[in-house]
């Protein structure tokens, strides 16, 4: 007989875990965030200061912005302004905030960096991203217990394409984060005991994730899937439902959408005064952008493409932004999933499972329905698989350590303790209580595999892991840049993938700034507006539609160009003028792990 006296300390290693946790979620996403701009940032800085106006004189129709909606994005840049320059309530007027792109020379004039304004609605961004993020890690640690959903998250907090959008001030970071968190908070409700509060908090996330962005609809189309599915499981059990049956099962989900309406009304204010026409403009941009695809060439798999870039863009985009220690953990959690390994032995668990994998499946599918693509777009699915991959690692330690479905860990008087260790190394426990209310447990039978099989498992856990992390670190602060090293990484990405959403181009940018007299000097750059302005003191113009050679009148008064890297593979905006170009020598070239993302370029008649 044994008594056990550990329970403390493995209470307060849990806490530790947790601690690191929450940091490694919160310090990729919330450091750096000055470094780079992509371009659609600098369209949001200007969006979020005509919502700021709008809010300060209660011009609440003006508080519609875009049809993506974004209204939690310029609710993050209003807190921006709020904080670094509450004036421009009422020092800018209609003819500034009625296009984006003049909000930047405005705030130049009055000293404001445009980059900072960006810097400081990023931190909100990433902030509530890992708010969502660490609450939805609770509800995880509900449904599938502590060390599935720690290792889960671990992978979450460090998957490079999740961390480099979850600290934009951009839509599909954080709307991957509250679709999470809506969809783990909904299973609580459904099975851990019905509580009303879990439903209330997958009703605001999911509000909340509608305010972001129009695909996350999306999981109302979900949830209304598994009401139908509770419905077909009555039916096959006691036949027909009757009307309190259906009831049981469908009144979860009307509140959850009447509360996520709610949420989505009460947070904007546009809504409060034509809701019937704001809505019907969002759904008008989401069947445009569906309908219509891309307005300009896209480069997919070798090829230059316009529209639509078919069905296998999403799983092959899958496959260059997931990480090795992801897509390993995947085939591992399949597997266990056949063969009823622990954590996927239990029925509450292989529901879980079920759901997730379904989500992230079927949104890959709904998304594949439009004809306008991004590898971005998917990213609502790479949390549920990250999790999931997370459970396949411990199901491999927890066959290296000789677990049956049968087994049991060592059970302790704490109920935190208790679901700490519950399900270990192959044993059958009596317990007994004492006057102490203590409890002593007999160890008896129990059989572990050999010892190089844990030590390899073991290894090949840490080297999982340990490789997440490192690739994180690896690419920060340009997360973007990861391409997963088991197809190519960055060497090969130019040949399947269209790269670059900004990054080098403020490298570039710093470059020309440094140089005496750089306030004088005029650039052609592409993503001129913000991606390479927000760095620059200079003047910068967009670059030329057509090439008449270097000699012409277009370049006059023009000191440098930037050419940016995916220029050369969608062959924008004028082969002849990137012909030119491929056969000069740059002053200066951007270099992102391992690839040349932007190259200056000194125009010849420019003074010395």
């Amino acid at each position: 007989m044994l008594r056990y006296t550990g329970c403390r300390v493995l209470r307060g290693a849990k806490i530790l875990l947790v601690f690191l946790l929450i940091s490694g979620i919160w310090l990729p996403r919330g450091l750096a965030l000055d470094r780079f701009a992509t371009p659609d940032e600098a369209a949001w800085v200007g969006r979020s200061a005509a919502f700021f106006h709008a809010l300060a004189r209660r011009d609440f129709s003006g508080t519609y912005q875009h049809g993506h909606p974004g209204v939690t994005l310029t609710w993050a840049g209003a807190l921006a302004y709020r904080w670094r320059y509450p004036a421009i309530a009422w020092e800018a007027d209609e003819r500034v905030l009625k296009n984006w792109k003049n909000v930047e020379p405005f705030l130049r004039e009055r000293g404001i960096p445009p980059v900072q304004i960006l810097a400081t609605s990023r931190f909100f961004m990433a902030a509530g991203n890992a708010a969502a993020l660490g609450v939805a890690f609770l509800y995880a640690l509900r449904l599938v217990g502590f060390w599935p959903a720690l290792l889960g998250f671990a992978l979450i907090a460090f998957d490079p394409f999740l961390v480099g959008l979850a600290r934009l001030l951009h839509l599909d970071g954080l709307v991957s984060a509250l679709m999470l968190l809506s969809l783990l908070a909904y299973l609580n409700f459904l099975d851990r005991g019905r509580r009303l509060f879990d439903l209330l908090v997958a009703g605001v996330a999911a509000g909340l994730s509608w305010l972001t962005r129009s695909p996350a609809l999306f999981l109302g189309l979900f949830f209304g899937f598994l009401t139908l599915l509770d419905l077909f499981a009555r039916w096959r059990v006691g036949g027909l439902p009757g009307l309190r049956s259906i009831w049981h099962s469908a009144w979860p989900v009307l509140l959850w959408t009447g509360m996520a309406v709610f949420t989505f009304v009460l947070l904007w204010p546009a809504m409060w005064l034509d809701p019937l026409g704001v809505v019907g403009r969002v759904f008008a941009q989401a069947f445009s952008y569906a309908a219509e695809g891309h307005d300009s060439e896209i480069f997919f798999n070798g090829s230059v493409l316009t529209g639509d870039p078919g069905w296998l863009f999403y799983p092959i985009t899958y496959l260059w932004r997931a990480t090795p220690a992801v897509l390993a953990g995947l085939a591992l959690a399949l597997l266990a999933f056949i063969f009823r390994l622990p954590p996927f032995e239990k029925q509450e668990h292989r529901r879980v499972v079920a759901v997730l994998a379904s989500f992230a499946v079927f949104f890959g599918l709904a998304m594949s329905l439009g004809a306008k693509k991004f590898d971005r777009y998917l990213l609502p699915s790479y949390a549920p698989l990250d999790l999931l991959a997370g459970m396949g690692w411990l199901a491999l330690v927890n066959w290296s350590l000789g677990k049956s479905s049968n087994s049991h860990f060592v059970i302790a008087r704490s109920g935190f303790c208790d679901e700490a260790i519950s399900g270990t190394v192959g044993t059958r426990l009596l317990r007994q209580r004492t006057p102490r209310n203590d409890t002593i447990m007999r160890i008896s039978g129990g059989r572990s595999r050999r010892w190089w099989l844990r030590l390899a498992a073991s290894a090949a856990v840490a080297l999982a892991f340990g490789s997440q992390m490192f690739l994180s670190i690896q690419t920060h602060p340009y997360y973007l840049s990861y391409y997963n090293p088991l197809i190519g990484g960055s060497k090969k990405a130019p040949e399947v993938m269209m790269i670059g959403w900004g990054e080098g181009l403020d490298q570039a940018a710093r470059y020309l700034d440094a140089i005496p007299g750089a306030a004088g000097l005029r650039v052609m750059s592409h993503y001129p507006d913000g991606s390479f302005s927000y760095f620059f003191r200079g003047i910068t113009v967009d670059l030329l539609n057509s090439w008449e050679g270097v000699d012409s009148e277009q370049l006059a008064g023009v000191d440098y160009v930037v050419l940016y890297i995916h220029q050369w593979q969608r062959r924008r905006p004028d082969p002849a003028l990137l012909e030119y170009f491929a056969s000069q020598q740059p002053e200066y070239v951007a270099r992102i792990n391992g690839l040349d993302y932007a190259s200056v370029y000194k125009i010849p008649h420019a003074p010395e």
